[in-house]
C-alpha cells in the first residue's frame, strides 16, 4: 500500500472565481490610481487617459473571457499527489498543465529552469521525456521538489 506524502486539490471553479475578483479588482484599481494620483491627465491628455483606460479593461476582461468564466464553468478538481512509490498529476483540461502518473523510480533527474522570467523544475524520466511540475491551482512546486528529494536522494538536480 503507498504512503500519501504531499497532496494538493483545488476545484476549478474556485480558481474561476478568484480569477474573476482578482481581475476587476486590478481593472477598479487600475483606473481609480490612474484617476486620484494624476487627475491632470484626464484634462491635458483624454486620449491618453482613455486609451489606459481601455486597456486596464481589455486585460481584465482578457483574464476574465479567457481563464476565468472557462474555469468557473468547467468544474473540475486539479489533483496533484506524491506518494512514496510514485506520482500522479490530473489537469482538469489540456490548456492549463499536462497529466500523467509515473513511478518515482522512473524518474532520473530533476532539473530547475533557472532563467529570469520564470522558475520551473520539471523531472526528467528514463524514456527522456522533460514533464514540467504543473504551478497552476497554487500547487506548491517547491515543497513538491523537497518531499521527492527526500524520497529520492539521490537524484540528480540540473539547473539550466
Amino acid at each position: 500500500m503507498s504512503k500519501l506524502v504531499f497532496e494538493h486539490r483545488r476545484r476549478t471553479k474556485r480558481e474561476g472565481l478568484w480569477a474573476l475578483v482578482a481581475s476587476v479588482l486590478t481593472m477598479g484599481g487600475l483606473v481609480t490610481f490612474e484617476m486620484v494620483l494624476f487627475p491632470w491627465v484626464r484634462e491635458r491628455d483624454p486620449v491618453f487617459h482613455y486609451i489606459f483606460c481601455g486597456m486596464a479593461l481589455l486585460i481584465g476582461c482578457g483574464i476574465i473571457f479567457l481563464y476565468a468564466i472557462p474555469n468557473m464553468r468547467m468544474d473540475r478538481e486539479f489533483r496533484f499527489l506524491l506518494f512514496d512509490d510514485h506520482m500522479e498529476c490530473r489537469c482538469p483540461a489540456e490548456a492549463f498543465g499536462e497529466s500523467y502518473s509515473i513511478a518515482l523510480n522512473e524518474i532520473v533527474m530533476l532539473e530547475e529552469d533557472t532563467t529570469p522570467e520564470t522558475s520551473e523544475w520539471y523531472f526528467i524520466t528514463r524514456d527522456d521525456r522533460r514533464i514540467r511540475i504543473n504551478r497552476n491551482y497554487g500547487n506548491r512546486v517547491r515543497r513538491v521538489v523537497n518531499e521527492l528529494r527526500a524520497l529520492r536522494p539521490e537524484l540528480p538536480v540540473k539547473r539550466v
